[in-house]
């Protein structure tokens, strides 16, 4: 079999190409999830104790960690390298902060003014990921913007190990990013105890983060009661190569994205048959370098792709029907034909951009929609953390100046008593003049 399975584009049909992208998605497991947030919101800590016993091996009554006391010691090579991604990502998000700050009044009759006011959140729930790896750049894309938003309290949780400490990678992280205290929860049960609240963990206003199906499956149960940033899952990169690519250097990018998990997408799009085969030929030898390349290659196997087009405006068709978290254009124009990119979490031009530069150190927030969202959703941002507040003040002669445009709507949609509030003071406006 080809690692990953060729795919020409222009032999399906509409049928076969829905079939396809639907089975890039990881099934939810919403029934054992539903068990999981009714549990945790019906015993609170009793079931958060327990589930974490059951899932993560841990055992502990007090499922807090205090950022301070706790075993951050890292490498001076890791400390050094997170203390740039912060740096850089700071830096970035800071502008987007700025953005939000003043009032641009609109005057928008005579004596009418509004505007938006900017509100951080009070506390948010920050999800960071554990499992096959530690992840102190999510602490770092979460923690900051949160705390350049403004925002009071940043509850971070994270799975513990089975002796209940967390990877000093993720404290020294927590460090950087101004968080005080870790919730040491993971998986849905995590997202439950933010959403809803136990004796010992508060409820949050609004949940970031990526993680696993079951993760995922539960911001999206919980999101009628709590806001979430976005359903963001297993990772995810379409790469779209021509035929001058770099073999190499697509295998690798395709192999960094698998590495994360079984449910990673890895897909190369391409008009060139021999980029294509290079690009599967060069794979099993690349992943052989690799400690994590075994894992990485079975994940291509599984859910990778190697996507023949007839050209690249049909590939371009193809970045956007997948609409995935990671796109990188490795190709002719590559700017030109980013900008005509609709549908991608972020981009990435040209070949001297690699996904995982994005991933830890351009500044940008790695936290991004998964599982074809990033059709309507973005990736985290400053004003994630936040919301606008519609504003308005009226004088005396701006409510009578629109009284009778407010009375005749309000009767036309049956609601006399909206147009009744305002024309009394209309009239008593004109009694004050």
């Amino acid at each position: 079999m080809t690692i990953p399975r060729r795919l020409d584009w222009s032999s399906l049909d509409g049928a076969g190409r829905r079939a396809w992208l639907d089975g890039l998605r990881p099934p939810e497991p919403e029934a054992d999830v539903d068990a999981i947030l009714t549990d945790v919101r019906t015993r609170g800590d009793a079931a958060l104790r327990e589930l974490t016993a059951r899932f993560d091996g841990a055992d502990f009554e007090d499922p807090w960690l205090d950022v301070e006391s706790a075993d951050g010691s890292v490498t001076s090579e890791l400390q050094t390298a997170l203390s740039r991604a912060a740096d850089a990502i700071r830096r970035y998000h800071a502008d987007q902060r700025d953005s939000l700050r003043g009032d641009r009044r609109v005057r928008t009759a005579p004596g009418v003014t509004a505007w938006r006011r900017w509100q951080p959140l009070e506390r948010i729930g920050a999800y960071v990921p554990g499992g096959r790896a530690a992840y102190p750049s999510s602490v770092l894309m979460l923690g900051i913007p949160a705390a350049l938003a403004g925002v009071d309290e940043v509850v971070l949780a994270t799975p513990p190990n089975p002796d209940g400490s967390v990877h000093p990678a993720i404290v020294a992280a927590a460090r950087i990013a101004g968080v005080r205290r870790i919730l040491r929860a993971g998986g849905a049960q995590a997202v439950a105890a933010l959403a809803y609240g136990t004796a010992s963990v508060p409820a949050v206003d609004k949940i970031f983060g990526a993680g696993n199906a079951w993760v995922t499956a539960a911001k999206r149960a919980v999101s009628s009661r709590v806001a979430i940033d976005m359903p963001a899952g297993p990772s995810e990169c379409v790469i779209l190569a021509d035929a001058d690519a770099d073999p190499d250097l697509v295998a690798l990018d395709l192999l960094a994205q698998a590495e994360h998990g079984p449910d990673s997408v890895a897909i190369v799009v391409s008009d060139a048959p021999a980029l294509l085969d290079a690009v599967a030929a060069r794979l099993p030898a690349l992943a052989a370098t690799l400690a994590t390349g075994e894992r990485a290659l079975a994940t291509v196997e599984r859910h990778g792709a190697a996507v023949l087009v007839a050209d690249l405006d049909a590939g371009l068709e193809v970045v956007d029907a997948v609409a995935a978290e990671h796109v990188s254009l490795q190709c002719a124009d590559a700017e030109a034909r980013a900008a005509r990119v609709r549908n991608a979490g972020a981009l990435f031009i040209g070949a001297w951009s690699p996904i995982a530069a994005g991933d830890y150190a351009t500044g940008t927030n790695h936290v991004l929609p998964t599982g074809g969202a990033a059709r309507a959703w973005g990736g985290v941002g400053v004003d994630a953390f936040g919301r606008w507040i519609e504003v308005q003040r009226l004088t005396p002669a701006g409510v009578a100046g629109i009284a009778a445009t407010v009375d005749a709507i309000a009767r036309g949609e049956g609601l006399p008593a909206h147009g009744a509030s305002v024309l009394a003071r209309a009239e008593r406006a004109g009694s004050a003049a």
